[in-house]
């Protein structure tokens, strides 16, 4: 597995009996891109305990069609520093966005779509200075409480240049 050091793009998809990716993911230290999609039984929460394994330059990730993810990994804090976008879309079983995600300090993307149990941001003080786009679909509470002025996340996300709700443009970025 060693002759993967230098993989940048890894796409898991499609892997329905695929449980963990230990010790795999230890190796592959120039990795910049991860998405997992259509992975029924994957647990991402099953590696924590080896999280200094971890790459530390992720760049994008996204987590797609992931019944089993009910919160996100603490092993992408490994990332903080590099990780530009985060895509999390179809994950039926996620009820909350981590804390920690404030220190997400180059986080300039964030989608999130068809996670119905997810009703808030993160519990933390959500600001974000390099985001700049920030997109919500079919996530009804969380949508709520996103609305401009009134809701009470919207101050987390307002300075965001480009917020999207349910594919409706709240704010563009005008350059």
């Amino acid at each position: 597995m060693q002759v993967c050091t230098s993989l940048r793009v890894l796409f898991i998809d499609n892997c329905g009996g695929l449980n963990s990716l230990l010790p795999t993911l230890k190796f592959l230290t120039a990795l910049e891109a991860l998405l997992f999609e259509n992975c029924e039984k994957l647990d991402l929460i099953e590696m924590e305990d080896n999280q200094d394994d971890f790459p530390t330059s992720l760049r994008a990730l996204a987590f797609v069609g992931l019944p089993q993810l009910v919160a996100i990994p603490d092993w992408i804090k490994r990332s903080t520093k590099s990780l530009q976008i985060l895509y999390i879309e179809s994950c039926p079983n996620l009820t909350a966005l981590p804390e920690w995600l404030v220190n997400l300090e180059s986080l300039r993307r964030l989608k999130i779509k068809n996670c119905p149990k997810l009703s808030s941001l993160s519990k933390g003080k959500l600001c974000l200075p390099t985001l700049r786009s920030f997109i919500i679909a079919e996530c009804p509470e969380l949508i709520r409480r996103c609305q401009p002025e009134i809701g009470e996340d919207w101050h987390m996300i307002a300075h965001a240049s480009k917020i999207y709700l349910d594919d409706k443009r709240i704010k563009k970025a005008y350059n």
